[in-house]
């Protein structure tokens, strides 16, 4: 089979196409998969990057996000045959042809849905439902600020929240799409703290969905009413145009810090979350999947790339080019 292999931590072109044998029998508790679709996300590149704390260790095959037929079924799983389509979450492993998956990070598909449409729902939509309903609490009629509401996660809180009930605001360039998706008011971060608290009536914010996690959330931060709360996840202020290794450290060095005290003076809460921190727990994770309609959801995918463009495929991503889910598709031409 045929794998994007990281050997080394770089740029989009550390990422080589290389042949390798196929998966044998898959253990206890998991499956072989015939990989139709592969999701690129903010994981995968930051940890190409090599900015990733608690990274693996190299040769390496990226990809967290898999839909795909059953190949073979190892011991203990249950409700799963051979040719069902599936789509769910792996530490790695999902930018090849066959990938092994754990059983109880999947869910089945219905065979008249795009692998490449589904597969942008695992991490996007299941952060956003934690972050949301799990960290956040979010209750109807709150009001919601989503910073960063462009990226894939912050896409998905905007329709989520809005689909709870919540009122939304949403800091990004596509308004006509964000007020399509459930934003009640779409603004650019110049001016956002004054312009959101003349909006919430001097109230402030009881919410704060933050993927950017620069130095725009801290500015907005001051906007939160009383019993405010942020969640951080994503962390896209560490991507920029230039690919650079060296200011992604810099800016990993002065990100800004929250003070326990500062916070305890105004009565806000900040919380940091990362799928990654949950796989332990798939509990978590399946329960944010039994939330998540695919029938209603508003996926949408950016471009699709054939494995040989891994490299284009990432660099779309972290120029922060794309509009929607950039997936690899393994075995097309």
């Amino acid at each position: 089979m045929r794998v994007a292999l990281l050997e080394h931590h770089g740029s989009p072109s550390a990422l080589r196409v290389k042949k390798r044998p196929d998966l044998g029998v898959p253990g206890p508790g998991r499956l072989l998969v015939e990989v139709e679709a592969a999701g690129v996300c903010i994981a995968d590149v930051l940890l190409r990057m090599g900015l990733e704390q608690q990274a693996p260790g190299l040769p390496l095959t990226l990809g967290q996000e898999v839909c795909g037929r059953v190949l073979a079924i190892g011991d203990g799983v249950r409700g799963v045959t051979v040719g069902e389509r599936i789509c769910g979450l792996t530490r790695n492993g999902g930018y090849a042809e066959q990938c092994h998956l754990e059983a109880a990070l999947c869910f089945k598909v219905a065979v008249d849905l795009a692998p490449s449409t589904v597969v942008a729902l695992p991490y996007d939509y299941c952060t956003a439902w934690l972050c949301l309903h799990r960290l956040l609490r979010l209750q109807p009629g709150e009001t919601l600020l989503v910073v960063g509401a462009d990226d894939g996660p912050g896409r998905a809180a905007v329709e989520l929240a809005a689909g709870a009930g919540a009122i939304v605001y949403a800091l990004g360039r596509e308004r006509d799409e964000l007020r399509a998706l459930g934003a009640q008011e779409v603004l650019a971060p110049e001016g956002a703290a004054e312009t959101l608290r003349d909006w919430t009536a001097e109230r402030g914010l009881d919410a704060i969905f933050d993927t950017d996690c620069g130095e725009a959330g801290v500015a907005l931060a001051t906007v939160l009413a009383p019993l405010g709360r942020i969640v951080q996840t994503g962390f896209r202020c560490l991507l920029d145009r230039h690919r650079s290794f060296l200011r992604a450290l810099y800016k990993v060095a002065t990100m800004p810090q929250y003070s326990g005290l500062a916070l305890a003076n105004h009565c806000r809460s900040v919380a940091g979350f990362s799928l990654s921190g949950l796989w332990e727990r798939p509990d978590l994770i399946q329960q944010a999947f039994s939330q998540l309609d695919l029938a209603k959801l508003q996926l949408k995918v950016d471009r699709v790339y054939p494995l040989d463009e891994v490299a284009a495929a990432h660099g779309r991503f972290q120029d922060g080019a794309h509009r929607g889910k950039i997936v690899l598709e393994p075995r097309r031409a």
